[in-house]
């Protein structure tokens, strides 16, 4: 508590003990722009309308000129909020959320009601311009991602650079995520929960936050009598939509309520994830807020925020890695509001009850602070404390900020993670490595003993020898502070010869030709390239014409690469062609590859089709590998193109079983195409 007492001197904030929403006398903090014509801005409660970047503090603030949501920059010299212009959202009566990952900051924001298509929930993407010192909306947005309102939409980003949204309708808990980019997403479906996430109390709702480096986490309420617990569900990043963990994270009786904020750690023995919730219990000495913590044992720990004789709402958590210090801030008293207080603990071990309430945000001209809201990000000594609230009587904002140097230096490094990398054994002599750390950074990668280089993710390397091998990583943090222990990657490379299937084509034995309606399967010389011979098929408009060829291997392959050099010399525009297809041994399609009219690829597995991306033009000769891995639940595929990968899914739908059979060009019927193959090698 002693961090921030000394703060409240400095900001001229009266400390004092809260009862029964008794404010104390005197202003704390600072007056915002008005937000006349619309109400609640600052709400909801799970939600966050501020994050901080490129030195300063932004938010999305109402516009009182234009009547709509901008995104606002914080003048810390002028010590004001300022419009940037940028558009977040002209509908009035919405609610945001917005999260920052370091490169992009994203707002969902949607109105509250679920049966009105006009308030379904949009997602927008922007980037920081440097010469425009603004933020800057991404072309192809906003994008609805959903259908119909709801009370709050929450959002956050896993490790795989999946977005995730969760949100109560009808009385269930439903998520939505994107797919193949921030544009793509899934229809919202129920979430898949042990404890009846799918029959809650209309008032209820639920949360979502990224932990533990690798999984997304769901903390909702449930007030039904018989219930009023709060509840639990994570799902490790990459695995099967339907495949979720679920626990009971507070159970008393009426122990539950529609508050929750959630704020996440990296790599910390102390606690994975915070979580302020709010009970409906009613007796003075009972716990009206909880911050409820998430241990490395997958237990949760329970420390009283606020009895009920304290009187307070919509409770925030915030977290100050430099000094592991927590804050608390929330307002009353309940429920229009009037101040906004905090208190201070330590992060290794909360405890609420040895300190007093502090005024925080609190103005005799504007007596309705409520709805304070902050950052999903962890506090640093560059950023500071800035916290948002808004006064509904007068429609006006009102925030205070505690500054870097009474927050203190960031003396705490980062810790980095490698999220992704080659197999422990492999002959791939290059390879790619997923890599990130638990607070914005930059990196430093060092393969064996080589010099240490700058480097993003994802980052790759080539020409990797025989023998075995390691990349180190290194996270410098905004403060300059490198992690001690870098993040280590090991791997071998093998020189064993893992050729299942090699074929020249300069004959077709061991495969089987499906032609028909005059379409052919030949082998000519010059196929593909000059002097070779190689395989060419030809198909026509004609009724019943197809032609392709297939073949079995000689053991089915869970992980195979495959390499073709590939001509397609005539294709109809309008129509699309399959390069190749995979089956299993019982001839069920797994993955194919298609080239569109106008010349782009795509990869179709099981279920969904791939973004498209450019392939070469008409006549020209590529060499495409399609590199494949079939496990049960985290499947996976990468489409290369003259040795550059252009697309790929950890994610994919291939089945449960093995790679059989090969087939080459098109089976459909009326196609008129004619592609040429030569060189055809099937690794393990």
């Amino acid at each position: 508590m002693a961090l921030l007492t000394g703060c409240a001197v400095v900001l001229g904030l009266l400390a004092g003990t809260l009862g029964r929403g008794e404010a104390d006398a005197g202003d704390a903090g600072f007056v915002g722009p008005s937000y006349s014509g619309t109400t609640a801005p600052t709400g909801q409660k799970p939600q966050s309308k501020l994050w901080f970047a490129n030195g300063r503090w932004w938010g999305v603030l109402w516009d009182v000129v234009s009547k709509d949501f901008h995104v606002f920059g914080y003048d810390a010299t002028a010590n004001q909020w300022y419009d940037t212009g940028t558009l977040v959202d002209t509908r009035a009566n919405v609610a945001a959320d917005a999260l920052y990952d370091g490169t992009h900051v994203y707002v969902v924001s949607a109105g509250s009601s679920s049966t009105n298509s006009a308030h379904s929930p949009q997602l927008r993407r922007y980037h920081f311009d440097t010469t425009a010192d603004a933020w800057v909306a991404d072309p192809g947005f906003p994008v609805t991602i959903a259908t119909g309102g709801a009370e709050a939409y929450v959002l956050d980003e896993d490790s795989t650079g999946r977005l995730w949204v969760t949100f109560t309708q009808g009385s269930k808990v439903l998520l939505a995520h994107s797919t193949t980019s921030d544009t793509a997403w899934t229809p919202k479906y129920e979430l898949p929960a042990a404890h009846d996430a799918q029959n809650v109390d209309a008032d209820d709702i639920s949360s979502v936050v990224a932990f533990d480096g690798d999984k997304i986490g769901v903390l909702w309420s449930n007030q039904r009598a018989g219930e009023t617990k709060m509840y639990w569900a994570w799902h490790l990043d990459g695995t099967s939509d339907q495949t979720w963990s679920t626990a009971v994270a507070y159970d008393m009786p009426e122990g539950a309520d529609d508050h929750i904020n959630l704020k996440s750690l990296v790599g910390d023995d102390h606690g994975r994830v915070y979580a302020m919730v709010k009970t409906s219990m009613d007796h003075p000495t009972d716990p009206l807020i909880n911050l409820l913590v998430l241990h490395g044992d997958d237990s949760w720990s329970t420390h009283v925020f606020a009895t009920k004789s304290e009187d307070l709402t919509r409770g925030i958590v915030l977290i100050d890695l430099a000094h592991r210090l927590l804050y608390g801030l929330a307002s009353g008293p309940c429920c229009a509001g009037g101040t906004v207080y905090y208190k201070s603990t330590s992060l290794d071990a909360p405890d609420f009850t040895t300190s007093s309430w502090v005024p925080f945000i609190h103005s005799a001209a504007h007596p309705e602070a409520n709805n304070v809201t902050s950052t999903k990000q962890n506090l640093t000594a560059a950023s500071g404390l800035m916290a948002l609230a808004g006064d509904d009587q007068t429609r006006t904002y009102l925030y205070n900020l505690v500054p870097p140097d009474v927050i203190g230096p960031d003396t705490t490094p980062p810790e980095t993670v490698i999220e992704s990398g080659p197999d422990p054994v492999t002959t791939e002599t290059s390879a790619t490595f997923g890599i990130g750390a638990n607070e914005p950074s930059t990196f430093s990668c060092q393969l064996d003993a080589s010099t240490a280089v700058p480097c993003d993710s994802p980052y790759s390397v080539t020409g990797v020898g025989v023998g075995d091998h390691v990349m180190r990583v290194t996270a410098v943090d905004t403060a300059g502070n490198a992690d001690p222990t870098p993040a280590e990657s090991h791997w071998t490379v093998q020189s064993v010869d893992t050729t299942v299937l090699a074929s020249d084509f300069s004959s077709l034995a061991g495969w089987e030709v499906f032609v028909g309606g005059g379409g052919t399967a030949t082998i000519e010389s010059d196929a593909v390239s000059s002097g070779n011979p190689g395989l060419r098929l030809t198909s026509t408009t004609a009724d019943g014409a197809t032609a392709s060829v297939r073949t079995t291997l000689s053991e089915p392959l869970a992980s195979m690469r495959l390499d073709v050099s590939s001509r397609v010399v005539l294709a109809r525009s309008s129509q699309e062609i399959s390069l190749l297809k995979l089956y299993d041994a019982s001839g069920a399609r797994l993955l194919s590859l298609t080239r569109t009219g106008a010349g782009a690829l795509y990869v179709r597995d099981r279920t969904t089709a791939s973004a498209q991306v450019a392939g070469p033009a008409l006549g020209a000769v590529a060499r495409i590998a399609l590199v494949v891995t079939v496990r049960d639940g985290a499947d996976s595929w990468r489409l290369e193109v003259d040795g550059v990968p252009v697309a790929s899914s950890d994610a994919a739908d291939l089945g449960s079983l093995a790679v059989s059979r090969i087939r080459l060009g098109d089976d459909s019927l009326r196609r008129e195409v004619d592609q040429r193959f030569d060189d055809l090698v099937v690794r393990r």
